[in-house]
């Protein structure tokens, strides 16, 4: 086994250490992981693909597992060196930065390090980026050798898609002007292993037998990461010394909008002020003339719309604090923290009284309710009080690290398990959205 594999062994017995339950046993098992991911990092150390290709769910358990670590002065400096090491690969930095708690310990433990602290206070957009940092060509010689190496055109697609992307961050997202020098060769050549890619990828695609798993590549990137692509295009096609590779950066956008609904999102923001990379929306065509008829009668006065509504019950406050929902097509969005251990957390009375007031409430929908793994007991008096006085009931969005050890729903429930904040947002939009139209 390679060390890169190895590598990967490693991180997947550290995230199941993690997942034991508390006490000697996890204890020990976390230990035993910890000893074996020093190991298998100090021997991928020079092989910064090493890093690439984890889960931000495996990524922040092996930080939290490294953290932990770092309590006990006598671990103390080997943790810093494992976390030194993986964040020197800025995915494990934007892993960092999704768990508020988890920075704030890290940040603690590097309280003596600014330059550790400034990639921690980054904005997500901005990490990995090295400003001034030229992609040298044997940088980009090594990636492609080891696209090379690969095993699979699978394998070689994915090394593509995340060898192009880190090539391009390089360079700040934005194509270097520098007719002088050999910055925009590189970042040329960036582009076009991406599009590589881009292209393997489009091919797996489109045949009968298509895998879902090839797909599952995308869903591993985030927003800032294509907000950062969108850049780095938009910036190359108004390069004028870069027009032959406008048809390429064309089709990137085409088929990661087909086949990536994030990264549509991100393409057809509106903000990119490029129409011939990304053109904007037809204007509809006019309506026709009215016939020559009598007027209709006056149509009847629709009763006024429903204010949506969204009930978010967590045991974390900072799930649903400044979350986009407050923002959102005139949602009412009641947010309540559920946590024993804190003497202002919201009692069961208070969050399902707010509930039985937006079913009651002619004027309100209760669209959607989020919540925690152990609020589902409360599912079947929710459905209750919505046959009583004949609504509809919500959509239940259930937050838990692992989905599969949901309870069964109760009958005439619609229940959605998500692991991740961002995605009980997107899915209560949709469900918002789909209500009202």
């Amino acid at each position: 086994m390679d060390a890169t594999a190895a590598l990967r062994d490693v991180v997947g017995t550290t995230v199941a250490a993690t997942k034991l339950p508390e006490g000697d046993r996890r204890e020990n098992g976390e230990q035993d992981a910890f000893a074996n991911l020093r190991l298998a990092l100090v021997a991928v150390k020079k092989d910064e693909t090493a890093l690439e290709g984890f889960s931000t769910d495996d990524m922040v358990a092996v930080l939290e597992c490294v953290q932990r670590r770092s309590l006990r002065k006598v671990r103390q400096a080997q943790a810093k060196e494992c976390l030194s090491m993986l964040f020197g690969n800025f995915a494990w930095v934007r892993a960092a930065q999704s768990q508020a708690d988890l920075l704030a310990e890290l940040k603690e433990l590097y309280k003596d390090n600014t330059e550790m602290l400034e990639k921690f206070d980054a904005p997500l957009h901005e990490v990995g980026k090295s400003p001034g940092v030229e992609i040298g060509r044997e940088e980009t010689e090594r990636r492609r050798q080891s696209i090379a190496q690969a095993t699979s055109k699978k394998e070689q697609m994915e090394q593509e898609l995340r060898g192009g992307l880190n090539l391009m961050a390089g360079f700040n997202y934005e194509f270097p002007v520098d007719p002088l020098g050999n910055k925009m060769d590189h970042a040329t050549s960036a582009f076009v292993m991406f599009c590589d890619g881009i292209t393997k990828l489009d091919g797996f695609a489109t045949k009968v037998d298509a895998d879902d798993k090839v797909l599952a590549v995308l869903e591993t990137f985030q927003s800032s990461d294509w907000e950062g692509v969108m850049s780095f295009l938009v910036t190359m096609h108004k390069c004028n010394s870069r027009k032959s590779q406008h048809g390429r950066s064309k089709f990137v956008v085409e088929k990661l909008s087909q086949h990536c609904p994030s990264f549509k999102q991100v393409a057809e923001r509106g903000t990119w002020d490029c129409p011939d990379l990304v053109p904007s929306a037809p204007e509809p065509p006019p309506p026709p003339p009215p016939p020559d008829v009598p007027p209709p009668p006056p149509a009847p006065v629709a009763p006024p719309a429903c204010t949506p509504v969204v009930v978010w019950i967590d045991f974390k406050k900072k799930s649903y604090e400044g979350s986009s929902l407050f923002n959102y097509g005139g949602i009412l969005v009641m947010g309540f923290q559920d946590n024993d251990k804190i003497p202002e957390s919201a009692t069961p009375e208070e969050y399902l009284g707010a509930i039985t007031e937006s079913i009651r409430d002619p004027t309100k929908r209760l669209d959607v309710v989020i919540c925690n793994k152990k609020h589902m007991a409360k599912i079947g008096e929710i459905l209750g009080t919505c046959q009583a006085v004949g609504r509809q009931p919500p959509l239940f969005v259930v937050s838990t690290r692992d989905p599969s050890s949901l309870p069964a729903a109760p009958g005439g429930s619609t229940v959605i398990a998500v692991s991740d904040w961002r995605d009980a947002e997107l899915n209560a939009k949709r469900e918002v959205i789909r209500r009202s139209s």
